[in-house]
């Protein structure tokens, strides 16, 4: 019969939804999506397990409340809540929000509202539908933050390959200049044989001279070369500071006397011993009083001096800090942290008349730093440059 019929078509109908709820209620509870359903008077009807998880309630407490009240940035009446915007545009509408959870940290949550129609396609709500996207935005600003460091480092290594360049540019250039001298004096004495002896010696002197800066290029060059290739051998054993400093200064003390400066020692002879390589040390000291010689005018003076500094302040170890104050004409402020670069020229004239290969505070940071110390300049009270370094007390 006809009523038989429908009866059974019933039956099959309510099977059929509560098929179709089972199903629904088994994504909704599964799904790692926030979902609440909210009716148009903003009242929540529906939440899924994951959404009440994200706020540290049980979905039951969510039912029946406003959704202002409960779900953050979801407020009636307000121009930019998504679920206004979706049932007035009839459109689903994106955002993201901040939320605190209920363990106490900040989530980030990509929030979108759908708008909900009835049968007679009036829109009676909206669906809001939250993804945590915590971990996915904070991976973002990783590799951001990694991107921006590659560029810096991108950066810095396209500018150092320029250094190098003009670096080596200035190789050719310095070692040429002495080379075509010692040619260009060569060949004088071949072609003018029977000149007096005088014009021979003159000429000799010159050649001697430039080979000897030819010579001075050349071991820095490679100085500086095997010391950043890590093939330098370091001899390190107890090294008494005062003297070796006061040995050194003895041999030196010809080349400062020739050009009238004095080269003052305020060292404590008690002095904790060191742990360091005393040949490198000779060579750092010969590179550090070469350049302050270079750029004291005569009459100046050259203070070298050292003092302990504490475990509490140097951390856990204990360091002897060693100045060497001049009194030439400083160092510029904006050099202080560039003229240890290896790469590290200036336009300065006055600088450039000097002469030399610019590497001797490069050569003298890689001994430092292979010491585990550190080395920097400072404004000398006098006005001049003062080159200081720290060396490890032996414990």
């Amino acid at each position: 019969s006809e009523s038989q019929k429908e009866k059974i078509a019933h039956t099959e109908a309510e099977k059929d939804a509560k098929e179709t709820h089972k199903t629904l209620k088994t994504i909704t509870d599964n799904i790692e999506v926030g979902i609440a359903v909210v009716s148009g008077s903003y009242t929540v009807k529906f939440v899924n397990p994951f959404l009440a998880k994200l706020y540290d309630k049980d979905p039951s407490y969510f039912i029946d409340k406003k959704c202002h009240e409960v779900l953050k940035n979801i407020e009636k009446g307000q121009e930019d809540c998504i679920g206004t915007i979706a049932m007035k545009t009839g459109k689903r509408f994106e955002s993201e929000m901040k939320i605190t959870s209920g363990d106490g940290k900040e989530r980030e949550l990509n929030v979108i509202a759908y708008p909900i129609r009835n049968i007679e396609d009036v829109i009676v709500g909206f669906i809001c539908q939250m993804e945590d996207i915590t971990e996915k935005r904070l991976h973002e600003r990783q590799i951001s933050e990694y991107t921006k460091e590659l560029e810096t480092v991108n950066e810095s290594l396209k500018e150092m390959d320029i250094k190098k360049t003009e670096f080596l540019n200035r190789v050719a250039h310095d070692l040429r200049t002495p080379l075509t001298s010692i040619k260009a004096y060569s060949e004088l004495i071949l072609k003018y044989k029977d000149k007096p002896a005088e014009t021979y010696t003159k000429f000799i002197d010159i050649i001697r001279e430039e080979s000897n800066k030819m010579a001075l290029l050349i071991n820095d060059y490679l100085d500086l070369m095997r010391l950043t290739s890590g093939k330098m051998e370091y001899k390190r054993g107890p090294l008494n500071l005062p003297e070796t400093v006061k040995q050194f200064v003895a041999m030196f003390s010809y080349h400062a006397k020739k050009n009238n400066i004095s080269i003052v020692l305020n060292i404590p002879e008690r002095l904790p011993i060191l742990m360091g390589d005393s040949d490198k040390m000779n060579w750092l000291l010969n590179h550090l009083l070469t350049n302050a010689v270079k750029f004291t005018p005569s009459g100046g003076n050259i203070t070298i001096s050292a003092k302990v500094i504490s475990a509490s302040e140097a951390g856990n170890k204990r360091f002897v800090e060693v100045s060497v104050a001049d009194t030439g004409r400083g160092i510029p402020s904006e050099w202080r942290d560039k003229i240890f670069d290896r790469f590290f020229q200036t336009d300065d004239p006055a600088i450039k008349a000097k002469g030399g290969t610019g590497l001797g505070l490069a050569i003298v940071k890689e001994i430092v730093e292979h010491h585990n110390g550190r080395v920097w300049a400072e404004a000398s009270p006098s006005g001049g440059a003062d080159i200081r370094f720290t060396l490890p007390v032996k414990e």
